[in-house]
């Protein structure tokens, strides 16, 4: 009934490497606006708009396969530090302790981390 607009065609690994740094952002922005919610802080929204997705695609294109490796591996770091982190919160939700705190602090960290990596993607 719905025909894709582009024929289907096998992804090379760079533009499987892409997709796969395109979603793990996807992915941080989603657990920030959440922590952002959490801190009392308004955030944009987990997903970005169209033109902002296309011009960070066009500059991971333009990086060479050394720099999509280091990229993928600081947004894990950045994914691993947010999930010990939200593991953390919730055992202190769990005792009645909210840590607003360390919530603020983990949003504010985890922001800026991502703001630098997203950051050395225009200058790769």
């Amino acid at each position: 009934m719905f025909a894709s607009l582009a024929p289907i065609e096998p992804d090379s690994r760079a533009d499987a490497a892409i997709d796969s740094i395109l979603a793990r952002i996807d992915a941080i922005a989603t657990v920030l606006h959440v922590l952002g919610r959490m801190a009392d802080r308004s955030g944009a929204a987990a997903s970005d708009n169209l033109e902002q997705r296309a011009r960070l695609s066009a500059r991971l294109a333009a990086c060479d396969a050394a720099a999509l490796v280091r990229m993928t591996a600081e947004l894990d770091a950045v994914s691993a530090v947010l999930q010990s982190g939200f593991a953390a919160l919730d055992q202190a939700r769990r005792k009645g302790q909210p840590a607003p705190a360390a919530i603020a602090l983990l949003y504010r960290e985890a922001s800026e981390d991502l703001a630098a990596i997203l950051a050395s993607a225009e200058t790769a």
